[in-house]
């Protein structure tokens, strides 16, 4: 089975990924997972990125629009970390790319394994490929394995409609998809 769209862009794009994070609060799923250390990584530019997501099965998600600034990019990172990421590794190749893996817990149960390669300009453009996994999760048609590929580019500052931690679908519905830090 394939993992959904909405699960898809929940947990690749809003990481984009675009990253692929997936994760939820390891306390709210009751495993008590342990959050990994830290790994650096390169964060995004502040602004606007426009973000497309390619499915290996030819399926597209167009255009999605979302506004990063610092606390947004931390709290979404591109290549997979968080609370309830219990395993996260990223590692810089010497062709200049990133290699990285995470395994996160889900909020509503089970857990997403990622693995991918980032290349590119991550303050102008740059390409995320990857492949996600979700397994044990009670909703078994978001089990299974997944792989995209996620063009980003930067478009300039965030409008007025956009605002950090909100993302624009290709619909125009406007959606936040990081909560500010209490």
């Amino acid at each position: 089975m394939k993992i959904g769209i909405p699960g898809l862009v929940t947990s690749a794009v809003l990481a984009a990924s675009a990253g692929l994070t997936g994760c939820g609060d390891p306390a709210a799923s009751g495993t008590g997972a342990e959050a990994a250390p830290a790994v650096f990584a390169p964060e995004r530019r502040d602004g606007l990125w426009k973000q497309r997501m390619l499915l290996v099965d030819g399926g597209s998600i167009e255009n999605i629009l979302i506004c990063i600034d610092r606390p947004t990019d931390r709290a979404m990172s591109w290549w997979g970390s968080g609370e309830a990421c219990g395993e996260s590794a990223i590692d810089r190749q010497p062709d200049g790319s990133w290699t990285f893996r995470s395994v996160c817990l889900v909020e509503g149960g089970g857990k997403i394994t990622t693995s991918g390669r980032v290349v590119g300009d991550l303050a102008k453009a740059y390409q995320l490929s990857a492949t996600a996994t979700m397994s044990g999760h009670p909703d078994v048609e978001r089990n299974g394995t997944q792989d995209v590929t996620i063009d980003a580019s930067w478009e300039g500052d965030c409008p007025a409609d956009v605002k950090p931690g909100y993302m624009k679908l290709p619909s125009g519905t406007v959606v936040q998809v990081v909560k500010p830090s209490a």
